[in-house]
């Protein structure tokens, strides 16, 4: 655990705002880009399975 999660209450961290670092902030945003890319990828997976017969029929 780093520092910074041992400092915070639980109830600040659920509820509370904490500044955020740069490094910190830029493994948020690509997590949330991997993410976003990820269900973009199960959306159209799941239209191209729906549609392909071979699979509709499996």
């Amino acid at each position: 655990m780093s520092t910074l999660q041992n400092n915070i209450p639980i109830t600040q961290g659920l509820f509370g705002t904490t500044e955020l670092d740069e490094t910190r902030s830029a493994a948020i945003k690509k997590t949330y880009a991997l993410l976003s890319l990820s269900v973009v990828a199960a959306i159209a997976g799941g239209f191209i399975g729906a549609k392909t017969p071979a699979l509709v029929q499996f």
